[in-house]
Formats: structure tokens, sequence, C-alpha cells
């Protein structure tokens, strides 16, 4: 604050003549102070004491103020900012409701000890149901406040005299609520002593430009301020669900006189549960009636839109129809049926009164609150054209965003398009069009998952307009393709083919399906159909690119490559290289190599491989070149050559692939080469004497195999190793399974120890697990013949005993009775491990790899202690009756159940997040090519598990109950845990889930049971070897993550 004014020039004056006060100095009201009469005085002229009254008219402080911390300090520097040759004055903006008068009475008390000469309140009624206070009558009011009991009539007159009784004292003005610049101004004093604290909803931009006011703009208060604000009044229920205390400020919008309201409603219901209060609160517009005292949240609003002209007042009601978050005015103006100009006016009117808030891209958007208040507005308006005019709009912009590859604009539109998209009242041809456009331009953003969401509706669409079939099924197959989801795609492009015939495109997809598939064959086939057709048309760069794809297909195992593969192979680089295609030109190089590397041409190799310089390759061609490293060093002997170069192929290609998680270009062959890599370095490590170099090793491979891919299954930068696991597993045994070409391996972890056991020939082993699959899919069905059902489960059991006998016995001596985490591999990930005679009964954990269950579990410490909700979905189609579910959620108090038309993609996960069981029981389907893309198929669509990913905290357990939701559909190496993988790589700790099909019956009967097991305080894994021993052939369900909990 800067200091008040000194000694006055009369003061020496006095002392120097020897006058005394009361002998020669008079006192005048209205004088600025003292004055000396220099000669005698004629007349009938009468002096006054000035008034002394030093007014303190703040309101009591809000009782329970909150955050607002970077607001306040930017007003205690205003104390010690310099005046521009006035008074100092802060002009406090924001919407209805954000918590002006909070902050500046708040404020002005904490301040109030640096005015001693006064502070002085006035509310303007700017907004308010009575006519704005008249800035003659607020000083009038000052002027008695002031000690002054002649107020003159005339209101310039007043403002000179509040301005000389305010002149160099330190006088605090607050003046709330006002509406225009013109009923401040009067109000302003003259000298830099005082500071006036103005609130509004309108910016007042005179006041800024003229009077040098400092803008303070209010906005929604952030979440925890908003939490803190509900604690002060609902007290401990706040920290006892704070799912529901947030999600009852989002009801609220953040706004914090509806959270005031909110938190007072809650306060009547002491014992009310906070959910209750938000579910009731979820109903739109059911806030804007709740009243404090006389005001309503929906008075306060209409106070604010009375002010406006006509056409902001007419915009204002017709954004309550948008479906959308946020506009530009190229949508509005469509909205409004005006032009650009016209509707960037209104906005800006909009935007200062606070009704809207504009973004630096100039875009608007207006808060929940704001936007029911204004649909309830435009209830006579016909919302049907309203929306027809703006699904056009949008339509015909995503198309040119299609054609220009516009993905700035596609970004700022995304929510409003995903909207719309929605929304079925939009005519066939446009909504074809609409949802084709926004699959391509989330394909062409990376955003995969979303991309193939659109392309399946646009093919539900696309059935009532065949013409487009053909364009919106092509596009598909390339998103599949793209996102690795390689078998899908296939089955897709022979359906294209059978229906609308042969094409360079088709052939060329084709190709790169079959060859991320492993059809080789095939993929040889449709590349050479699709070179021959870019070339016959004169596409010579894309022939050449499908010639590469045929050279991969029949170079896979070089061995079995046909002669003219090397000529191919030269060819195909020189033809790249002069189409200015260096990466593709360098893979072809690569491939060569590696043919004269199985030739012994190990001097041609080098020198090839010499010259693959490429600055930036991609994963794929980064894991081959060091395949090609390490088939040389294994030609020449060098062990350590081949693991060094292992491990940095897969450090690089992780790399790689961390820069550009979402993958767009197709990349077929990673998989293959790197299974390739990782079994050249188990072959060489896997007869050294130590076994302890050995488990790290094979488990850091597998790690690395897992995490390089697109679809990462273990997210933590480490890898566990021997001593880790030696301290966790506790009194449990780990065995990990571990294939080196043909032959299988146990790794067994068990009291301290670690030992390797050769379990033999891996074709028996894989074979029997397949077998005993394809018998527990035959027992499934709850109603089968009891002759058919004797022969089933004979040969189930022998088949178990069998296998038992392969994998199992043999570990006997080191596992005994213990519990077990089992790390399958191949077809072994399909076992109902409860099915083996030696396991029945016994709580077993499957896991994807052995660092994937330590991170289950240290993941279950860190994030899932205490108590959370649980929460039940029932998808559509499913014929568990509702009553069961509600009889296996009894188990559980204050359980969650959702399900019919309420069980859409956006309700279940906000009902998720957050909680410490979900059981969802829906129809769905693994994909064993991307388990990120596996899916559940809910109400309004399919809920893909990398959702749960994006979840603010993942659920620690989830219980996967449809018998369609039995593991991948093939044992795809080390990533066939379909669904329950996607869910680890998101983040939950335990999954439930079968690995065969289940029938209906006993699904429901063994999920009973396992609640049942957990109510008694079991952990999962003990839980559900209780459940499924009961029929581990009709009940073939595994605990997937970590078993603790």
């Amino acid at each position: 604050m800067r200091p008040a004014a000194t000694a006055l020039p009369w003061e020496p004056v006095s002392r120097e003549v020897g006058l005394s006060e009361s002998d020669h100095v008079n006192q005048s009201r209205g004088a600025g102070g003292p004055f000396v009469q220099a000669r005698d005085v004629a007349g009938g002229i009468h002096f006054h004491s000035p008034p002394t009254a030093r007014p303190r008219q703040l309101p009591p402080p809000i009782g329970e103020f909150t955050g607002r911390r970077a607001q306040l300090a930017e007003l205690d520097a205003l104390l010690d900012a310099p005046a521009a040759g006035g008074v100092v004055v802060s002009a406090v903006s924001g919407t209805a409701g954000v918590g002006k008068t909070a902050l500046a009475i708040h404020w002005a008390h904490r301040v109030r000890a640096l005015f001693p000469d006064g502070q002085l309140y006035a509310d303007l009624r700017g907004y308010d149901r009575e006519p704005p206070l008249p800035p003659g009558d607020v000083l009038a009011g000052f002027l008695r406040a002031l000690g002054d009991t002649e107020v003159p009539d005339d209101l310039a007159e007043r403002a000179a005299r509040y301005r000389s009784l305010v002149a160099d004292r330190r006088v605090l003005v607050v003046l709330d609520n006002a509406r225009t610049d013109g009923q401040v101004q009067p109000l302003l004093p003259g000298s830099p002593t005082c500071f006036v604290v103005v609130t509004s909803r309108d910016r007042l931009p005179s006041l800024r430009v003229r009077y040098g006011a400092h803008g303070v703009d209010l906005d929604l208060l952030p979440l925890d301020d908003a939490l803190s604000l509900l604690r002060a009044t609902v007290g401990t229920r706040v920290d006892q669900d704070p799912d529901a205390a947030a999600a009852l400020v989002r009801r609220c919008a953040h706004l914090p006189l509806a959270l005031r309201i909110t938190a007072e409603l809650a306060a009547t219901r002491p014992r009310a549960p906070l959910r209750e209060l938000a579910d009731e609160l979820a109903e739109e517009g059911r806030l804007l009636g709740v009243a404090e005292d006389d005001r309503t949240i929906r008075t306060v609003f209409s106070w604010s839109v009375r002010q406006l002209d006509d056409e902001p007042r007419r915009v204002f009601r017709l954004l309550g129809l948008h479906p959308g978050r946020d506009y530009d005015a190229a949508a509005v103006a469509v909205l409004a049926e005006v032009d650009e100009g016209r509707a960037r006016r209104a906005m800006d009117a909009l935007a200062r009164a606070h009704l809207v808030a504009e973004r630096a891209d100039r875009r608007y958007l207006m808060h929940d609150l704001l936007a029911a208040y204004a649909r309830e507005l435009a209830g006579g308006v016909d919302d049907d054209a309203v929306f027809r005019r703006l699904f056009r709009h949008y339509s015909e912009a995503a198309q040119r965003a299609v054609r220009a590859g516009d993905l700035t604009w596609f970004e700022a539109e995304r929510f409003n398009l995903e909207v719309l998209a929605g929304n079925r009242r939009a005519p066939t041809a446009w909504h074809v069009h609409f949802v084709h456009s926004l699959a391509v331009l989330h394909r062409l953003a990376g955003d995969i998952p979303r991309a193939l969401r659109h392309f399946q509706n646009a093919r539900h669409v696309v059935e009532r307009t065949p013409h487009r079939r053909r364009e919106v099924m092509l596009d598909q197959a390339e998103a599949l393709v793209v996102a690795g989801l390689y078998s899908e795609a296939s089955l897709l492009l022979d359906e294209l083919h059978e229906c609308h015939g042969t094409s360079a495109e088709l052939h060329r997809l084709g190709a790169i399906a079959a060859l991320g598939s492993g059809d080789f064959d095939t993929a040889a086939r449709w590349a050479l159909a699709a070179a021959g057709a870019h070339g016959a048309a004169g596409h010579h760069r894309e022939a050449a690119s499908c010639a590469l794809t045929r050279l991969a297909a029949v170079t896979a195992e070089p061995a079995r490559a046909p002669r003219s593969a090397l000529r191919d192979a030269m060819s195909t680089a020189a033809e790249l290289k002069r189409h200015g295609a260096a990466d593709e030109a360098g893979h072809a190089l690569l491939i060569a190599a590696r043919l004269l590397v199985t030739a012994g041409e190990a001097e041609r190799a080098t020198a090839l491989l010499d010259e693959d310089d490429l600055d930036d390759p991609s994963a794929e061609h980064e894991l081959l070149r060091r395949l090609c490293r390490a088939e040389l060093a294994l030609h020449r002997g060098d062990a350590d050559g081949v693991l060094a170069h292992t491990e940095a192929a897969f450090t690089a290609a992780i790399e790689r692939t961390a820069k550009c998680p979402a993958r767009l270009t197709p990349a077929p062959m990673s998989t293959f080469y790197a299974q390739r890599l990782r079994e050249l370095a188990l072959r060489v490590v896997i007869g050294r004497p130590d076994p302890r170099p050995l488990f790290d090793f094979a488990e850091r491979a597998r790690v690395r195999h897992l995490k390089y891919l697109p679809h990462p299954l273990v997210t933590d930068s480490g890898v566990v190793e021997f001593d880790a696991v030696t301290r966790m597993i506790g009194n449990r045994a780990l065995v990990s399974f571990v294939r080196v070409w043909n032959e299988l391996f146990a790794l067994v972890v068990a009291h301290g120890s670690l030992a390797v056991v050769e379990l033999g020939h891996t074709d028996a082993v894989f074979e029997l697990a397949r077998t005993l699959r394809a018998d527990i899919d035959a027992a499934a069905p709850d109603h089968l013949p009891a002759p058919l059902v004797r022969v089933i489960r004979a040969s189930t059991e022998r088949n178990a005993a069998e296998l038992d006998r392969l994998v199992m016995r043999p570990l006997a001596p080191h596992i005994g009775d213990l519990e077990l985490v089992i790390v399958p591999t191949g077809p072994l990930y399909s076992v109902a491990w409860a099915a083996l005679p030696s396991l029945r009964g016994r709580p077993i954990v499957v896991a994807p790899s052995v660092t994937a269950w330590s991170t289950a579990e240290t993941r279950l410490c860190a994030k899932f202690i205490g108590p959370r909700r649980t929460v039940f979905v029932l998808g559509p189609g499913m014929v568990v009756p509702h009553g069961e579910l509600v009889t296996a959620a009894a188990f559980h108090p204050h359980a969650m159940i959702i399900s019919g038309a309420e069980a859409k993609v956006e309700t279940a996960l906000d009902a998720i997040d957050g909680a410490g069981l979900v059981h969802l029981a829906a129809h769905g389907e693994n994909e064993a090519d991307n388990s990120s893309f596996s899916r559940l198929e809910l109400a309004d669509g399919p809920l893909f598990a990398h959702q749960f990913g994006e979840l603010r905290k993942p659920p620690g357990q989830v219980i996967l109950a449809a018998c369609e939701l039995a593991l991948s559909r093939k044992a795809a190496d080390d990533d066939a845990l379909g669904f329950a993988n996607g869910l680890l790589a998101a983040g939950a700790a335990t999954v439930i889930a079968a690995v065969s099909r289940v029938g209906d019956d006993s699904a429901a009967d063994a999920m009973y049971d396992y609640h049942r097991g957990l109510s008694t305080g079991k952990t999962p894994a003990q839980a559900l070897a209780q459940a499924v021993a009961v029929d581990p052939v009709r009940r073939p369900f595994i605990c997937i993550g970590t078993g603790e909990g």
C-alpha cells in the first residue's frame, strides 16, 4: 500500500507565526484540510467541522471461502502498484454464480486494516430482479456514510463532493454487481490513496481502457477447490465417497453458486449417501430450480440474459440446441441462419456478458448449467430443423477435411463430430457420408480404435445404400490392417472380394493381412496379383511396394525360399530406390542379406548389411536388421553377439514404437521377426550351466517382445529379475514355460531356488492343449443329452490327465501343493488349469509374463487399498436374468447394477472409473492380433479393452463372465489372453475370465460361488479355485494378473 499523505502546506506556516488552531484556524465543510485566515473576514460566513465518519460497510465475510489463490494474489499485487494518475481500480468479472462477490468481499476483509479511513460497499443491482441502482442514489448513500448530511441534488455535485471527502484518505470502495461502465464511473474517487473493486458479469471494457482498471477474470472452480467447498459444509462424506463427490462437482458444472446450493441440500440429509444426491441431480435442469434463499440458479441466469439485445438473446437460446461442447462462428451462423459476421458479433456480446467463454482459437463454449438453461429457453424452437442444418454443415465440413487432410479442423471439432455421429435423426444419405468421413479422419489422426468403431457404424448404415458399401469396406479393411488386426481384415477382404470383385488395392491389403497372419502362401499370391494390377495401370512405385510384400512372404523361412529370391530382392531394392522409397529399398536389401547368411555367404551378407544406413528406421526394419546380424553371429559361432543383437533389437524397437504409439503404417512381419530373434537367443542361452541368467534373459526377451508391440502388455520400464521374484513369490511357486524352437522347458521358482525342467517336444503338448480346449467347448451347452455328455467328459478327462502327465507331473518335486503362478506359452494359454487332476482345487494365477504378474501385485498394493465400490454391468442380449446379478451383488453392500438400455459405454465407464470390483456380463469378441481392440458389446456399441486405460482410476478387479469372452481364438505366441491382456495393460490388477466356452447356467453358478467366496475374505485366486473345483470342465475360469487382494 502506498503511504498516506504527510504534512500539508499549512502546517509549517501555522507554527511559524505562532498561531493556535483555536484562534487562527477555521475548518470549512468540504475543504481538503485546515486553512489559515489571512486578514479580516466580513459578512455572515459560517464555518463547520468536516465529517469525521469512518464507514465500515462491508457485508459479513464468506464463512467458508475456498481457493482463488491466484486471483487473491493479483489483487494483493495491485496494492503496491503505482496508480496511473488516479485511483486504483480492479474489475472482477465472470459468469453468473462464479463467485465474484464472494471473492471481492473475502479479499476486502483481508485488507481492510490497510484502509483505516473507511470501507464503502454498494450492491449496484446490475443483474437483479430490481432495476439497477442509479449512481446518484449510491453517491447519496456514500456521502451520508462519510458524515455529510446535506446531499446535493445534482449528480455531478454529488460526485464532486464525494471525491473531495475521500481525497487523500485511505478508503476501500467495493462496487458489487455492476451492469455497465456508466453505472460505475461517477462512483470512482479521484485520489490514488483509494482503492476500488468492481464486480460484474460484463467485462466493463471502457473501465479498463479509460481508467486503467485491472481485469480479474474468474473461471469455474478447479476440482480440488470445488471438493474443498463441498467438504466445508458436507464434511467427511466427501472423503468417504470421493467419486460421488466428484460427480456432484460435475453436476454443478464447477460453479460455486451451484456447489453451495448442493452442499446445503446435502447438509439437510446427513444420512443420505452423496451418490444418491448425485443421481438425483443428474437429470438435466434439476439443479436449476433448487433455491438459495429466494434465488434459484435459473433466476440468476435470467438476469444476465434479459440484459442482452434481441439477436444475442436469440443466439443464446439456439446455442442450447447445439449438441456439442464448443463451436466456432461458422457453426453459430448455421445455427442462427445468419452470416458469420453477425454470428461473431452476437457471440462477442455473449462473451462480454460471460454467458459464453471465448478461447484463444476463437472458439466458444458454455458450461453445462448455462447450456441447460439455454435449452429451456429454446423450448419452442423446431429442434429437428436446427439439427438438420447443423448436421449438414458438419457433414460437408468433414468431407472437405478428408479431401484436404485437415487434421487441425478435425481435432478442434472432434467432440462435436462424435456427438453428432451418435444421433440417428440425420437422413441416411448424409449419415453414411458423415460417419464414413469421421472414420477416415480418425484413421488419419492415428486414433485407430475410434476409426474402427465408426467404420463398423458406417457398415450398418451402408447396408441401406449398397452403392457406397465397397468404398466403406475397403477403407475399413485398411484401418484393420494399420491396427494389426490382420485376421479380421482378411475376413472382411474375402467378403469384399466375393461381393464386389477384385482390385489392386484389395489385393494389396489382402497380401499385407495374410502376411501379418502368418499365411505366407496367400500373402505371396495376393501381392503378386496386386503388383501386376498396379503395373498394368502404370503405378510402378506401388507395384514395386507390392513386390516387396511378396518377397517378405516367400523369404520368411529363408531355407525354403525359391532360387530366384536373391535376384528378386536385389532388383526390387533397385526399383524402389529409383522411385525414392529409400526405407523400402533398404528392407529389400536386408532380405537379400538374410538369404546370403542362410546360403553361407557371410562376406556378401556383411557388405549388404553395411549398406543399410537409414537414420530413423521403423521398428520392423530394425528388427529385421538385427535378426540378420544375429543370424550372422550364430553362423560365426558368436553366441554373445546373438544375445547382444537381440537385446539391441528390442530396445530400439521399443524406442521407435514409443515415438509413435499409434502405428500409422502396417508392420505385418514385426511379430514374426521378434519371435525369431527371441528363439535364436534362447537357443544360445539354454545350454549354459547357471540357470539364473537363463531366467533373466527369457523374461527380458518375453517382456520386450510384448512391449514393443502397438498394444504393450507391460508398461513399466523395468523387467523383474530373479532375486526380486524369489522375494515376491513367498509361499507360492512360479512356473514359466519357455519354448526354444520345438522344445518346451519350464523354469520353476520355489523355496528360493530355480530349476529348469525339460518337458519334451512342443508338438504333443500343444496338440493336447488344443484338444482339451475343444473338448471343454463341446461340453459347454447347458442341456446336452446325457450319453453325449458322458462321451465328451471321458475324452476331456483323458486329455486332461495326459496333459497333466506331460507338463505338471515332472514339476511335482519342485512345486508340491503350493499355490501357483503360471506364465504359459503358445496354446498353453488356452488351458483350463483346474481341469488337470493334480491342480484341481489349487489356487492358480496366470500371467502373460513374470513382470506382468509382479507389476499387478505391486499395482494392487499401491492403488487398490481401501474400500471401493462394486459395479455389475449386464449387456444387451444376455440370457442371464437380472435377478441372478442381484443375487450375486447381494454379497457386496451398495453394489451398483447397470443393465438394459442404461448399459451404455460412457455410463459404464463412468461407473467403472474408481471401482474396486467390476463384473461384466456382456457378449464380446477377443482380438488375437491386438488385444487392446478386444471388445464388449454394450447397448450403444463396443467397449474396447484399451478404453479402460483412459480411466482416471482403473478397476482393481474385473470379472468377464460371458461365455463368448473365452480367451484368444488362437494362440498367438505370448499374446493369447485376449481382453484380459488389454485390461491388465490398462491398469487392472486381477481379471477373472474363461478360457473356453461356458454354459449360461454354469457361468451363473460359478460366479455366485466366486462372489460368495470373496465375501468370506478369500483372495480372488482362492475364491476362484473353490468355485471352479465343483466342475472344472464346465467352469473353465482362470485368475489372471494377481490372485491377491
